[in-house]
């Protein structure tokens, strides 16, 4: 079969990746500034001029955000307008810095009252939970080459499952008509968790009470999540075959991640605790020139300190340095000569970015080192075959 790739946009339709994907470390380093990032005054405004001028709602929807958001309300407000979790989800899986900047506030709401939530109702026993779900061959055939090589999977958006499993395969009846393409599969997902597996940096839990419709038993868990692909096999359902994955939570990784995200962080903290300046550095280190340039003018425009403006014409001098634009990287330099002249206040030592930067390049090379090493044991040269062959053969 010959995929048509022209009508598949790869980023924002992806819900996973293999955690050897060249955008893990970007994306894991990315959400955890975010989260990280204090808020500031004009974050409700932002966000509200974003849902107005970008995507379209209604003013009655936007009354409704601006009059009775809350930090406790976000989960009753993810699941109940789709101007939240269809947006936010979209910008997680295309890596949209704008619109996840202007929505952070809200992904950290989810979080921590995700992370409250689970914290109230801990289990000893496994709990089984679905998903039904139509992905493209494109990311199936990644799933089944993270299965047989044993690697795993983390999922780039928020992720809804639910513990009743006619539920699930509902949704992948109530999808069959809308996704009649011949390049989309029908996937049902199982997930066992274990107590032991819980990771508090990747919180889920029962969110059926804060639900429009309570009977989905719904459980949602947040981006970041990584899972280990356990069984992959066909069933023929409904008058359809269905792909069923079964999967557990697997968090062992993530030490490894969080230890090389502590020690970008300390190098960034040299020169300032704020974390949406680490992620404009961490922009740059990335090669996202145009996403850290405009990140740094916007902090500009939000922030007055001398520390802040010396630290944001530097790394656009960087940029600029970086792009071949000579006449940029003088009026930044002259930009950065006269915030150090106006300063009143003794400012701490700034080390070279392009040294941050590096450390980034670096770690991200042994990464992919590793990655494409083991991933090329497992290379489908013909992956629809490949599957079908493995699954018939454990009938």
């Amino acid at each position: 079969m010959i995929i048509d790739s022209a009508h598949y946009n790869e980023t924002s339709q992806r819900s996973s990746e293999c955690l050897f994907s060249t955008k893990i470390l970007f994306r894991y380093f990315m959400l955890k500034c975010l989260l990280d990032a204090e808020s500031i005054p004009s974050d409700n405004d932002n966000l509200i001029e974003l849902f107005r001028t970008k995507l379209s709602v209604s003013e009655q929807g936007i009354y409704e955000f601006k009059t009775n958001y809350t930090a406790d309300q976000a989960i009753l407000f993810y699941t109940k307008y789709g101007f939240i979790y269809k947006e936010i989800n979209e910008a997680l899986r295309s890596i949209n810095i704008d619109y996840l900047l202007r929505f952070r506030f809200v992904l950290k709401d989810i979080y921590n009252q995700l992370t409250h939530l689970m914290a109230v109702k801990p289990t000893d026993e496994a709990t089984n939970v679905y998903r039904g779900q139509y992905i493209h061959f494109y990311e199936i055939f990644d799933l089944f080459n993270s299965f047989k090589q044993r690697i795993p999977t983390i999922i780039n958006s928020f992720f809804s499952t639910s513990l009743d499993r006619q539920v699930s395969l509902g949704f992948l009846k109530a999808g069959s008509e809308r996704n009649s393409s011949i390049t989309s599969v029908p996937v049902l997902f199982t997930i066992t968790i274990h107590k032991q597996d819980v990771s508090s940096d990747s919180p889920f839990a029962d969110i059926s009470q804060y639900s429009t419709i309570r009977d989905e038993k719904e459980i949602l868990f947040t981006p970041g999540q990584m899972f280990m692909i356990d069984k992959f096999d066909m069933t023929y359902e409904n008058g359809t075959f269905i792909y069923l994955i079964n999967m557990n939570l697997y968090n062992n990784t993530k030490f490894s991640l969080n230890a090389q995200y502590s020690r970008m962080k300390s190098q960034w903290q040299e020169e300032t605790n704020d974390s949406l300046l680490h992620l404009a550095q961490l922009l740059t280190a990335s090669n996202r020139y145009d996403q850290a340039k405009k990140l740094y003018e916007q902090l500009l425009t939000q922030k007055s300190d001398q520390q802040t403006k010396m630290i944001c014409y530097k790394g656009l001098r960087e940029i600029a340095s970086f792009m071949n634009s000579s006449d940029e990287v003088k009026a930044y330099t002259q930009k950065l000569m006269e915030s150090k002249f106006d300063s009143h206040q003794t400012l701490s030592p700034m080390p070279d970015q392009i040294v941050v930067g590096r450390g980034f390049q670096q770690m991200l090379s042994t990464f992919m080192n590793n990655a494409q090493e083991a991933l090329s044991q497992t290379s489908l040269d013909r992956p629809l075959q490949d599957i079908a062959s493995y699954t018939k053969s454990n009938e």
